[in-house]
């Protein structure tokens, strides 16, 4: 229980502080307007002091669900669950999401929400194909054992392509680099994007919060690949992130048609081709 408490704990923490990071090294970029180090604290913190209009109470019970959805999928996940029930739960979180996001007037909101159920329609289809390959090798879904199994054995060998889909997958989620669906626009700040003009106050810091957590529990997912202790491989993964979304501001954007075709091709197609060769090598 100890141990679970502890990676629940430190993965919710170290997210926070690389995101503290980025947003750093993002501001520092040319266009960008110079911040300190600490300013999605101080701007998550004024969220939470602000008060909600009393006539969204639905928005309220929307962005309180994404967050407990998150919350408790990212306790499965420190307790070694099967991988399927995690994503549910995210699923979940996702749909609260949306749900509450779809409530607004803002026409480029609306047209973000759109945009944000083709990029999570890609997620749920290579994490499906994923969790098959999975499966395949491994003989579980639960992660604890998949865990032990890659201990054993190289899984990074095994499901190469799957360990790609699966880094793919938080670049779709996060909406960066080759896979930006343009649903924040110009803006860097979570605050001013359109996708969730509908939230306001803290039902708003509770999304940031449920967008961070899910990024933790993605992490995670990866990092049970990685050849390492499971601190180390975490570590790993987190540096991974950090360099991958840091080089969002080095790649041209394209259109969000394009993002979503990027998006079924690379990783629903890396799933796919090492889920295919997993028979073709077995059979």
């Amino acid at each position: 229980m100890l141990n679970m408490i502890l990676w629940f704990t430190g993965i919710i923490l170290s997210v926070f502080i690389i995101q503290l990071l980025i947003n750093y090294l993002k501001s520092l970029f040319p266009g960008q307007n110079k911040t300190y180090i600490l300013q999605p604290f101080y701007r998550l913190m004024k969220l939470v002091s602000k008060k909600d209009a009393e006539n969204k109470p639905l928005i309220q019970w929307f962005s309180a669900g994404a967050l407990w959805f998150s919350l408790a999928a990212l306790w499965l996940t420190v307790s070694g669950w099967n991988i399927v029930y995690i994503f549910s739960l995210l699923i979940m979180a996702e749909l609260f999401t949306v749900s509450g996001a779809s409530k607004t007037n803002n026409p480029f909101g609306l047209m973000a929400v759109q945009r944000r159920i083709s990029a999570f329609l890609i997620t749920c289809f290579t994490f499906m194909v994923a969790a098959c390959s999975i499966y395949k090798v491994t003989g579980t879904l639960n992660l604890d054992d998949i865990s032990a199994y890659a201990n054993n054995v190289l899984l990074i060998i095994r499901l190469p392509l799957t360990l790609l889909s699966l880094v793919l997958i938080i670049l779709i989620e996060e909406s960066v680099c080759w896979f930006d669906l343009g649903i924040s626009g110009r803006s860097m700040s979570f605050i001013d994007t359109g996708l969730y003009s509908s939230y306001n106050g803290w039902c708003l810091a509770a999304i940031q919060l449920t967008q961070w957590v899910k990024a933790g529990i993605w992490l995670k997912l990866v990092s049970v690949f990685l050849p390492w202790s499971p601190w180390l491989s975490f570590a790993a993964s987190i540096l991974i992130y950090a360099i991958l979304m840091v080089s969002d501001g080095f790649i041209a954007k394209t259109g969000w048609k394009r993002a979503v075709l990027n998006g079924f091709i690379w990783a629903g197609g890396a799933s796919v081709i090492n889920f295919i060769c997993l028979y073709l090598v077995i059979a």
